[in-house]
């Protein structure tokens, strides 16, 4: 850091820390070093990024399920725009998702078997305005 200050000669921040301490404040200390092994693990929120690939796996499979329990019921597939429910919207935004991401080639495989597995067809067939009859 630097040689230390001849005798009888200040630190330009002493005045400044005496008055500090007159008025019952602390003087600013040195920062802490960064976090380093054992303790990054006490440092609130973050385990929720540990946590956030286990929360978009329990997400997709939540979809899903909706999905194929929406099908079951008999409807046709879930549109993004001219949609009857909220639902509908929600699904199919998330069925449009799958969709991009398969043709990108981003959909893992196990994902996109599971879409195959559960939903035939999931793929080619859209629900449009006017064309509903993709069942």
């Amino acid at each position: 850091m630097g040689a230390p200050p001849p005798a009888g000669r200040r630190r330009r921040h002493e005045p400044w820390a005496r008055g500090c301490i007159a008025v019952g404040r602390t003087p600013p200390q040195a920062p802490s070093p960064p976090p380093t092994g054992k303790r990054v693990s006490v440092i609130p929120g973050l385990e929720v990024v540990a946590n956030q690939k286990a929360d978009n796996e329990a997400h997709w499979d939540r979809r899903i399920a909706e999905l194929v329990e929406y099908r079951s019921a008999g409807n046709y597939w879930p549109a993004i725009q001219g949609f009857a429910t909220e639902e509908e919207r929600v699904l199919g935004v998330w069925l449009h998702v799958q969709r991009i991401s398969a043709r990108d080639g981003t959909l893992t495989k196990v994902r996109e078997s599971t879409l195959n597995k559960l939903l035939p067809g999931w793929r080619n067939c859209r629900s449009q305005r006017g064309n509903r009859r993709c069942v």
